[in-house]
């Protein structure tokens, strides 16, 4: 039997106060404009290059290694041959 879990404590200043937020972020209606300038910003100022093998739409994910994402791909084929070779031969039973 554990014992009764305890509230965590944490050291939280006690002189923190809520502020009021700065222009265009206290209207809501200005979020949409925030939104569109900061996605322009990013697809001018970063770069994000991704592997991809077109022929059965894999693509790499953002952080994986091209390692890891060989092997992923060298899975997904080998998973693809298996299941065909699955649908062209003829299953027979095993003799024992």
């Amino acid at each position: 039997v554990l014992p009764p879990a305890q509230p965590a404590t944490t050291d939280r200043p006690t002189a923190a106060r809520y502020g009021s937020l700065p222009g265009p972020l206290a209207s809501a209606k200005s979020y949409r404009s925030l939104a569109t300038s900061l996605r322009d910003s990013l697809v001018r100022t970063q770069h994000l290059s991704l592997l991809a093998v077109p022929q059965i739409d894999a693509v790499s994910e953002p952080e994986e290694t091209e390692r890891a994402f060989r092997l992923r791909v060298a899975q997904q084929l080998r998973e693809w041959r298996d299941s065909e070779l699955d649908q062209r031969m003829p299953r027979q039973p095993w003799k024992q």
